[in-house]
């Protein structure tokens, strides 16, 4: 059988996917804030119940502010009082609409931060969003199921950042049915090692806004594992159900701290924002 010439094998190299390059660890912990929504001194309305979106977008801008993009920091004493000011503007009805709705969907999570950025005269390369969440014609998604390796090249990126939307679920073990009734956001901050520091595509890092991790800083070590079996199931518009399978869909375990009521957490959505 006649051998391939060395065309033909540059051509097949070229054509390995990006998705086989193995990833670099990323750690941004000590230098992104991990604000509690409902911090008292924060004044967020509701006792900030429902600012889990606004709070984690919050995190990324600080760190974004001073890393080549300071007009994203509102002008105010403190870091916390400048953070404190954004969380306030992005939940506003101009941008995220998080009291009115209570609560931030994917697309208004996407809508109050191209406004935001566009507002303090940044470009956007690209603002692309991954899940089973809601999804719109001005931000369709990109897949049904959020890619590893596209959350990790989102927060590789210079001007990157990424945020995850939990699910809570409760699970039937019997019909391995997981109904979602609830979900979070969380700032993504790292990923590819353990706490330890060892190597492992499989752990990511977050700061979670939500009180349950505590008013201080805490970063998190979270382990995902992939489900190979099962479906994902959650209300729309009552008595709308809406199911699919779970299989791709990564569970949150490791240091994950859990919602009351919940049995797990699944990786619903994933959005990623990168800066030119």
């Amino acid at each position: 059988m006649k051998q391939p010439g060395p065309f033909v094998v540059l051509l097949w190299v070229a054509s390995v996917h990006a998705a086989d390059v193995p990833r670099s660890p990323v750690d941004r912990s000590r230098d992104t804030p991990d604000l509690c929504q409902t911090d008292p001194a924060g004044g967020f309305p509701d006792k900030g119940g429902d600012f889990c979106g606004p709070v984690a977008v919050s995190n990324s801008m600080m760190y974004l502010a001073k890393r080549g993009f300071p007009k994203l920091r509102p002008v105010e004493g403190t870091d916390k009082g400048s953070q404190t000011k954004l969380i306030h503007r992005l939940a506003s009805k101009e941008f995220m609409d998080t009291v009115e709705k209570d609560g931030t969907s994917p697309p208004r999570l996407m809508t109050g931060v191209q406004r935001l950025v566009q507002e303090d005269g940044y470009k956007i390369t690209r603002l692309e969003q991954q899940g089973w969440k809601e999804a719109t014609k001005e931000f369709p998604r990109k897949a049904e199921v959020p890619s590893l390796d596209w959350i990790k090249d989102g927060l590789a990126a210079k001007g990157g950042a990424v945020w995850l939307n939990v699910g809570w679920y409760k699970v039937d073990e019997k019909t391995k049915v997981y109904q979602r009734f609830a979900g979070h956001w969380v700032t993504l901050v790292g990923h590819g090692k353990r706490r330890d520091g060892r190597e492992d595509a499989l752990t990511i890092m977050i700061h979670d806004p939500a009180p349950r991790t505590g008013v201080k800083p805490l970063t998190q070590w979270v382990t995902l594992t992939p489900l190979d079996q099962g479906f994902l199931q959650r209300d729309a518009t009552p008595p709308k159900v809406v199911r699919r399978d779970a299989k791709g869909f990564f569970k949150m375990q490791g240091e994950m701290k859990l919602k009351s009521g919940a049995d797990v957490a699944i990786l619903d959505a994933a959005v990623v924002l990168e800066l030119n």
